[in-house]
């Protein structure tokens, strides 16, 4: 059975709150989308304060943001965050190996709290720079299938090489992909190569049967 994390992208408080209430009976991990409206154009709802209300729930925290390094403290201090992601883009003015030391040393802060690190990349960027990463400690690659910020856009069928790609470089690592999941695009995803789907559109579109959506998504059975 595929693993599945819904995620929340909200710009309101109602809205937050609602998508909770839908899916708290059937899982225990989520996905929390941070948007700045600067790194993308949209800006979200919902920060550490929000977070750390949800005592039943795990979060998979996804930054995008511009200087995520200023942010990740106040994610670190909340007991129930089980991992952070960051995008390799929202790191400017570094390059080369100034910029992936920088990104590990963001890793390293991660880690030494307790918590787990990730990385995302945009559907322009190429898997190559995630190399540098594969020898230190982290729990995901994240592979943008849509490009960042809005829900509800259409999977970017380019992003199934890069799934590739990156499988047959990162054999046993988790590779997560996000953006435009269902059944048919999920089944793609993990036929070239994903571990985990994030899914937003697609399970809160059936809020009359998030669990059947839910289903549907880990037995990719509409295939």
């Amino acid at each position: 059975m595929i693993k599945v994390i819904p995620a929340i992208l909200s710009n309101n408080t109602e809205d937050f709150f609602r998508k909770i209430k839908l899916i708290r009976p059937y899982v225990k991990l989520v996905q929390l989308d941070v948007a700045d409206g600067h790194f993308v154009a949209n800006k979200s709802f919902g920060g550490p304060r929000e977070v750390s209300q949800i005592k039943d729930l795990f979060w998979e925290i996804h930054l995008m943001v511009f200087h995520p390094e200023d942010q990740i403290n106040s994610w670190l201090k909340i007991s129930n965050v089980k991992r952070i992601i960051f995008h390799w883009e929202a790191i400017p003015d570094r390059s080369g190996e100034l910029k992936q030391n920088f990104i590990k040393n963001i890793l390293n802060r991660i880690y030494q709290e307790g918590k787990e690190g990730g990385i995302a990349i945009n559907p322009e960027t190429p898997v190559s720079v995630l190399s540098p990463f594969f020898s230190v400690q982290i729990a995901s690659f994240l592979i943008m299938t849509v490009n960042p910020g809005f829900s509800g856009q259409k999977f970017l069928n380019s992003s199934l090489a890069k799934i590739k790609n990156l499988r047959n470089s990162w054999h046993n690592g988790e590779i997560e992909v996000d953006g435009g999941i269902n059944p048919l695009t999920g089944h793609q995803a993990v036929k070239a190569g994903a571990d985990v789907l994030v899914a937003g559109s697609y399970i809160f579109s059936h809020s009359k049967d998030i669990q059947r959506a839910l289903e549907r998504l880990k037995t990719l059975d509409e295939v």
